[in-house]
């Protein structure tokens, strides 16, 4: 038997040989690099067939492992690697679990005939995710359950997997084509699962009790074991409800968009909401039972990455002359008030503007970043080269400098609204309409995590890039 003194330098060394292990895996939240780089895709199976690989969502557990879940068109592969668990049909919905390093542990393709995806995922702090999308015939790969159930179309669902991929329950929703159309699934912090969908009316039950009477949005608390709990509809209109980002106390900040070129109007509760023309939005809060508590107006602010933290929403888009959103009226004053200028925007968790950016000075709109990442005294979001001409904020920028797929990720200062670059990104080429970063996420480390869809070449920083997946465009993850 091993003595006291012989078990404790076994252990010292141990602990050694594993922080020696891990520091190439695990970087430091310090170091402004990117670490490692994912492709997921397939490839179309004839010419008359479109690849529709991309990233949808992704969520970060407490150990740092990554799950993400999307659309990969036939045969997915991992970068480049060909993923031998299954594919059912020319576009099927997915979930990946890849560990801190960026190494694949798992991919379940769920999907058969049609149009599937994946659209949302959350974690809990045991490990399992949660999984939200509509497929076709209901056919799942996983190694311990493989299950299918009878449709006669499109079907939504809501999944559990384990941390090893074996599919725990899974409950479906029978409504009409595509609908009720899952949007997102988030983890609330009481353990409690806060799941969307898109609806539109049907006469019996779409599950439990559960019955659409009109085109409206449907937020569900479901417990761990797959109990609706509690379910709210919040609005009818019909709204186009583009977004919901969640605070730390479980209440909900939705994001509408009208694409119409007239005023559309819809309710919440008794409460009559009017997006005034096209290219306006409104933001709503909601408390955690979906109450509406508050909401603003905005107008000609074309908005698309939120994040709230510690009672403040940051935001960053673009605007036109005479733009408001959440009170805040400046805009950059010159020629060609028909383009846009991009903006950032930090209100309070009430909906209240608190400053703003200066707007940048740009020659023609791209949206290349639909997310930003919060961490610390600062915010992250990429800036793409659609032909700036100048942002204020950020030291030493000069656009004319790089290539027209040329992209930089930038930090801006929560106090001072100060823009520095970080790192550099190729790929997103104007060409290429459809690449864009999706999610911008963070870890308990204070490690970011970005994903979306590129095609092409992706050059990240100086040297990572990923392989190549099955086609173009596909999805990616990067940290």
């Amino acid at each position: 038997m091993l003595s006291q003194i012989t078990k404790q330098k076994f252990t010292a060394v141990t602990k050694k040989w594993l922080l020696w292990l891990l520091s190439f895996c695990y970087f430091s939240s310090n170091a402004q690099q990117f670490n490692w780089v994912r492709s997921i895709g397939g490839t179309t199976a004839t010419s008359f067939q479109v690849d529709m690989d991309k990233v949808d969502d992704v969520a970060i557990d407490k150990w740092g492992n990554t799950f993400v879940v999307g659309i990969t068109s036939a045969n997915p592969k991992v970068n480049g690697v060909s993923n031998s668990s299954g594919n059912y049909g020319l576009q099927d919905g997915y979930v990946a679990k890849f560990d801190r390093c960026g190494n694949l542990e798992w991919m379940r393709i769920m999907g058969k005939n049609q149009g599937d995806l994946a659209a949302g995922v959350a974690v809990d702090n045991v490990g399992n995710c949660y999984v939200t999308g509509w497929v076709s015939q209901g056919q799942f790969t996983s190694p311990c359950k493989d299950t299918s159930f009878p449709v006669n179309s499109l079907n939504s669902f809501i999944a559990k997997y384990d941390g090893l991929g074996c599919m725990k329950w899974i409950r479906v929703l029978d409504g009409v084509g595509a609908f009720p159309k899952p949007r997102n699934i988030k983890m609330r912090s009481d353990g409690k699962l806060c799941v969307w969908m898109n609806c539109q009316p049907k006469p019996a039950p779409v599950i439990d009790n559960i019955v659409v009477t009109s085109y409206s949005n449907l937020f569900m608390r479901m417990d761990t074991n797959g109990v609706i709990e509690y379910h709210k509809f919040v609005d009818a209109g019909p709204p186009n409800l583009e977004k919901f980002v969640m605070d730390e106390t479980d209440n909900s900040y939705l994001i509408y968009q009208n694409i119409t070129s007239n005023p559309v109007t819809f309710t919440m509760g008794s409460t009559t909401l009017q997006a005034p023309t096209d290219e306006s939005t409104i933001t709503a809060k909601l408390d955690e039972d979906f109450n509406l508590v508050t909401y603003k107006v905005n107008y000609k602010a074309g908005i698309w990455a939120h994040k709230v933290r510690e009672s403040k929403m940051y935001s960053f888009g673009n605007v036109q002359k005479n733009a408001f959103f959440h009170g805040d009226t400046t805009y950059a004053v010159r020629a060609r008030q028909s383009v846009y200028n991009d903006k950032v925007y930090i209100s309070d968790d009430n909906l209240n503007a608190l400053k703003s950016s200066q707007a940048d000075t740009q020659k023609v709109q791209a949206i290349k970043c639909e997310d930003l990442a919060v961490r610390g005294n600062h915010f992250y979001f990429v800036i793409p080269n659609s032909g700036f001409l100048k942002w204020s904020e950020i030291n030493m920028l000069n656009f004319n400098l790089f290539a027209p797929d040329f992209n930089v990720l930038v930090r801006f200062s929560k106090d001072s609204l100060i823009g520095t670059i970080v790192d550099t990104i190729k790929g997103f080429g104007i060409s290429y309409v459809e690449d864009h970063i999706r999610i911008m996420e963070t870890d308990r480390q204070g490690n970011i995590y970005m994903a979306g869809l590129f095609a092409g070449a992706l050059y990240l920083g100086d040297t990572v890039t990923p392989n190549g997946g099955g086609g173009s465009p596909d999805g990616f993850i990067a940290r």
